[in-house]
Protein backbone atom coordinates (compact mmCIF):
# COMPACT_ATOMS: atom_id res chain seq x y z
CA UNK A 1 0.00 0.00 0.00
CA UNK A 2 2.87 2.10 0.98
CA UNK A 3 6.51 2.39 -0.08
CA UNK A 4 9.37 3.19 2.13
CA UNK A 5 9.48 6.20 4.63
CA UNK A 6 10.80 10.10 2.87
CA UNK A 7 13.93 9.73 2.00
CA UNK A 8 14.58 13.75 2.15
CA UNK A 9 13.39 17.04 2.70
CA UNK A 10 11.41 17.22 -0.38
CA UNK A 11 9.77 14.43 0.12
CA UNK A 12 7.92 15.65 2.60
CA UNK A 13 7.78 19.11 1.63
CA UNK A 14 5.75 17.89 -1.53
CA UNK A 15 2.83 16.39 0.98
CA UNK A 16 2.98 18.98 3.47
CA UNK A 17 1.01 22.20 4.24
CA UNK A 18 1.15 25.61 6.22
CA UNK A 19 -0.85 26.22 9.13
CA UNK A 20 -0.86 29.43 11.23
CA UNK A 21 -1.60 29.40 14.62
CA UNK A 22 -1.85 32.48 16.70
CA UNK A 23 0.34 34.09 14.41
CA UNK A 24 3.18 31.70 14.00
CA UNK A 25 3.38 30.01 10.46
CA UNK A 26 4.09 26.02 10.77
CA UNK A 27 5.00 23.31 8.55
CA UNK A 28 2.57 20.39 8.76
CA UNK A 29 3.84 17.00 7.29
CA UNK A 30 0.39 14.83 4.90
CA UNK A 31 -0.56 12.52 6.96
CA UNK A 32 -0.11 10.04 4.51
CA UNK A 33 4.06 10.91 4.56
CA UNK A 34 3.36 10.20 8.62
CA UNK A 35 1.99 6.56 8.15
CA UNK A 36 4.44 5.94 5.14
CA UNK A 37 7.43 6.86 7.74
CA UNK A 38 5.89 5.20 10.42
CA UNK A 39 6.04 2.07 8.20
CA UNK A 40 9.27 2.51 7.66
CA UNK A 41 10.23 2.37 10.89
CA UNK A 42 8.59 -0.81 11.98
CA UNK A 43 8.98 0.24 15.74
CA UNK A 44 6.37 -1.13 18.18
CA UNK A 45 5.04 2.15 19.30
CA UNK A 46 4.68 3.05 15.61
CA UNK A 47 2.58 -0.25 14.76
CA UNK A 48 0.20 0.35 17.50
CA UNK A 49 -0.64 3.63 15.81
CA UNK A 50 -1.09 2.74 12.29
CA UNK A 51 -3.98 1.37 12.09
CA UNK A 52 -5.78 4.62 13.60
CA UNK A 53 -3.68 7.04 11.11
CA UNK A 54 -4.48 4.42 8.10
CA UNK A 55 -8.56 4.75 8.98
CA UNK A 56 -8.32 8.65 9.32
CA UNK A 57 -6.53 8.51 5.99
CA UNK A 58 -9.07 6.98 4.67
CA UNK A 59 -11.59 9.09 5.79
CA UNK A 60 -9.96 12.54 5.02
CA UNK A 61 -9.60 10.57 1.21
CA UNK A 62 -13.14 9.63 1.09
CA UNK A 63 -14.23 12.93 2.19
CA UNK A 64 -12.24 15.12 -0.55
CA UNK A 65 -13.94 13.11 -2.94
Amino acid sequence: MFSSGATNFADWDAGARDLTISGIRIRLAGLADIVRSKEAANRDKDKAQLPLLRSLLERLRRRAE
